[in-house]
Order: structure tokens, then C-alpha cells, then sequence
């Protein structure tokens, strides 16, 4: 439960994040801005999801402990949404690594991707 509030908070740092990129970096390429919005509404869809599965739990499995046992859809929420999510962006990151050492630490590059590829 406190869980899920806690990403509800995280979600609201999230949008303003998302409006301060909208109106700061507006002369961004289209690719980036369809990778931040992107990311944007794979974070919506796990946030959604994360509340149906609490109303699925406390709300419409009231005094129901099996409810409690079931995953419901936090098994499809929490590791695959997040895992396309943190994959993009360590990606995205080893890619900025790339550009700001001016192609001379591909080694640090690799490093980033094959860790992040890891957890994937």
C-alpha cells in the first residue's frame, strides 16, 4: 500500500518533470521527444495498472484473503514495464556518454550497456 502511494508521488514528480522538458526544450529532434513521451506513457500505464491491482486487492477483495495471495496484474506491470523503462533509458544514457566524450569512451559505453542489458 505504501508502496503504491509512494509511486502515485513519484508519478506527480514525473508530469512536472514533463512539463518542464514541454516547455523548456521545445526545439529538441522528434526522436527524443518520442522517447521522453514514450517513456511518459509507459509510467502512466504502470501507475494505472499498479492502481487497479491495489483496488484489486484492498477494495473489491475486501476480507477476502485469497485476493491477497493473487498477483493480478502486478505481475505484468511492475517487471516487464519497468524493465522496457530502465533499459531505454540506461541506454539512452550510455548513448549521451558516447556523444559527450566525443567517441572516446566506448568502453564506458559497453560497460553501461551490458549491465543494463543484464537486468533485462
Amino acid at each position: 500500500l505504501l508502496g503504491v502511494v509512494w509511486n502515485w508521488m513519484l508519478y506527480g514528480v514525473l508530469i512536472v518533470q514533463l512539463y518542464v522538458y514541454m516547455y523548456n526544450f521545445q526545439g529538441d529532434r522528434k526522436l527524443l521527444k518520442l522517447l521522453v513521451y514514450a517513456i511518459f506513457i509507459l509510467e502512466t500505464l504502470q501507475t494505472a495498472l499498479t492502481g487497479v491491482d491495489l483496488y484489486y486487492w484492498f477494495i473489491s477483495g475486501f476480507g477476502n484473503i485469497d485476493h491477497l495471495v493473487d498477483p493480478h496484474l502486478s505481475a505484468f506491470d511492475v517487471p516487464i514495464i519497468e524493465s522496457i523503462v530502465s533499459l531505454t533509458v540506461q541506454l539512452f544514457f550510455a548513448y549521451r556518454v558516447w556523444i559527450l566524450s566525443e567517441k572516446k569512451s566506448w568502453w564506458i559505453c559497453m560497460v553501461i550497456c551490458v549491465v543494463s542489458r543484464s537486468q533485462f
